[in-house]
């Protein structure tokens, strides 16, 4: 999201890039280096996966999974964040 310099809403491949941060401006800047490195017996992918976690991952995931567990009622929000697992990915 730095890249398109917003912090809500959607990206898509028409999204202009408007960076507002340091990483927001360095991320373009190094997809374009490591781009550089392509030849004809060798490519380059660059895959912007989504946030990984596994059964035993630190951080908020598990808090959260904890909560839902134990929790009656879930709070409607609206959360388009896309997360994948390891084995999956």
């Amino acid at each position: 999201m730095s890249v398109y310099g917003i912090e809500t809403g959607v990206i898509d491949i028409k999204t202009n890039q408007n960076p507002n941060t340091s990483y927001g401006k360095s991320k373009p800047e190094r997809e374009n280096l490591i781009k550089k490195l392509e030849t004809t017996d060798f490519k380059v992918s660059i895959i912007e996966s989504p946030t990984v976690y596994e059964s035993n991952c630190k951080g908020n995931y598990l808090s959260l999974v904890k909560l839902v567990l134990k929790t009656p009622v879930f709070p409607n929000i609206n959360n388009k964040r896309s997360m994948v697992f390891i084995d999956i990915l």
